[in-house]
């Protein structure tokens, strides 16, 4: 970590005096400043420091509005098909329901302008548990705990997000523009905290009648109380909010096509959903240009090609799990007996780090490595054929990992050193190659200093940490200390 913030816990006189006295060297110090320095200049702070005034006018750069798109084209995950997306058939009927697809609210997360604007309402208008009049009010969504209300205050924050995102609309607006042969209909339903049913009666007629149903799902990620997911805002649950939970068991009843599109900062973890719905596509907090990537994605104009980021657990009750656990530990602690952790649960995450389907399919081939004797510090490649095996366009993105199964120190069972995500249109294949140091093999060892160990070294190489079907091994043949503090991986796609 090269920046703390305001609060000097670690980068305080202490730290600045063993610099001084030379306890520390100074080299370190000097990396972190450049690289904090080259992040400035790529930012462009020293040309233009300071933040536009004019919120409109900051946001009409048509390179900016074109990269924020991409990102969220690319950040979409999609976590289950049977085969209903894309949409292709016509609907006469559309439903579209819950509180994200009413708003842009919900694709914009803590420490934009929309929640620090929203936290201020909410603190002035509650001050002292005395309402000032701004229409916020509160409500107990769970025991002991009140989430804060902007009902009243709602057409001022969506007037707020058009101002500064006039091309933003509502996910709901998007998919009538997109449809315009079927009728679009729209109930908020179920809201974002709370098991409140008050809005099911009239989402379940409207569903009763359509061909389709589009359920926006999630919490409200921002600042403060007026939120459900944040800094400072905890939770027990990873799950859905309960009414949510509820209204899609109900909604299954009527057995009518269901697609679940998620948003929040964490990802989705509902057995209701995942029983239930037909399609979920993890939408994250794709900001200015969510609705317009989401529909892009649900009407096949382009394949979903996101990777999850995360290892997502079942239930609470499986935390920790990351998919770099030890060898040993999490969902193989029990590999030598081959029995379950949980008598009443799979002991496997409900998506591992790394899945992400497509509309395509792909196939991994010919992997090779460019020399398996290896010296501390030597450079090497490894390379990989990918081909899009399906029928239309698509972008997979091929992970590289490595373990160290036997080493001085303990090791996790697998680590990514790299990935590329790889366009291909229907029966292209390319050549990926990524170049690589064995400085990425290091570790720290029982003297506290960064060590390439002599051993064997297993890469993998697949499509998921959970899926990697490519194996080859290097071999380490004498220890050494790593030549650069920050090991980078390139890739080229030839």
């Amino acid at each position: 970590m090269d920046v703390e913030q305001q609060f000097p816990y670690g980068y305080n006189d202490e730290l600045k005096q063993m610099f001084a006295s030379g306890e520390l060297d100074i080299a370190l110090l000097d990396e972190a400043v450049l690289r904090v320095l080259e992040a400035k200049f790529r930012m462009g702070l020293f040309e233009h420091p300071f933040a536009s005034e004019n919120y409109s006018e900051a946001f009409k750069d048509e390179n900016a509005k074109a990269l924020t798109l991409r990102c969220a084209e690319e950040s979409l995950v999609l976590l289950k098909n049977n085969g209903i997306l894309p949409l292709a058939k016509k609907y006469n009927k559309i439903a579209v329901i819950g509180y994200h697809a009413g708003t842009v609210r919900g694709m914009f997360g803590g420490y934009t302008h929309l929640s620090m604007t929203e936290g201020l309402i909410a603190m002035t208008g509650t001050m002292a548990g005395v309402d000032g009049g701004s229409g916020v009010r509160q409500e107990d969504c769970y025991p002991g705990c009140k989430v804060l209300r902007e009902d009243a205050m709602f057409d001022e924050f969506e007037s707020l997000a058009r101002h500064i995102h006039p091309d933003c609309e509502p996910l709901y607006k998007g998919l009538k523009a997109a449809f315009p042969e079927s009728e679009v209909v729209y109930a908020r339903g179920f809201d974002y905290a709370g098991d409140g049913e008050s809005g099911f009666e009239e989402a379940l007629e409207i569903c009763k009648d359509a061909d389709l149903v589009i359920l926006a799902l999630g919490g409200k990620n921002g600042t403060g109380s007026m939120n459900t997911m944040g800094e400072n805002v905890n939770g027990i649950n990873i799950g859905l909010p309960p009414a949510q939970e509820k209204f899609i068991r109900l909604a299954a009843q009527l057995k009518k096509p269901m697609v679940g599109v998620h948003f929040d900062g964490r990802p989705i973890s509902s057995d209701a959903a995942d029983e239930c719905l037909d399609a979920i596509l993890e939408c994250w907090l794709p900001s200015e240009g969510g609705t317009r990537a989401i529909v892009s994605v649900l009407k096949g104009e382009i394949s979903p090609s996101g990777k999850l980021p995360v290892t997502v657990a079942r239930c609470a009750a499986q935390l920790p799990m990351y998919y770099s656990h030890f060898f040993g530990s999490a969902w193989h602690s029990n590999d030598y007996f081959g029995d379950f952790a949980y008598i009443d649960s799979p002991r496997t995450p409900r998506y591992p780090f790394g899945y992400g389907l497509s509309y395509t399919t792909f196939a991994l081939s010919d992997f090779a490595v460019s020399k398996e004797e290896l010296k501390a510090g030597d450079n090497f490649t490894v390379s990989v054929t990918v081909e899009n095996t399906g029928t239309r366009e698509g972008t997979e993105v091929v992970q590289l990992y490595f373990c160290d199964p036997v080493a001085s120190i303990a090791q996790p069972n697998k680590q990514l050193m790299a990935f590329a995500r790889v366009p291909l249109k229907a029966g292209e294949k390319r050549r990926v190659a990524f170049e690589l140091s064995t400085d990425v093999f290091a570790f720290t060892d029982v003297t506290m200093q960064k060590k390439v160990e002599k051993g064997e070294i297993v890469l993998m190489c697949g499509t998921s940490s959970e899926d990697l079907p490519l194996t080859a091994s290097v071999f380490i043949t004498e220890d050494g200390a790593p030549k650069e503090r920050v090991c980078l991986a390139k890739e080229v796609i030839l």
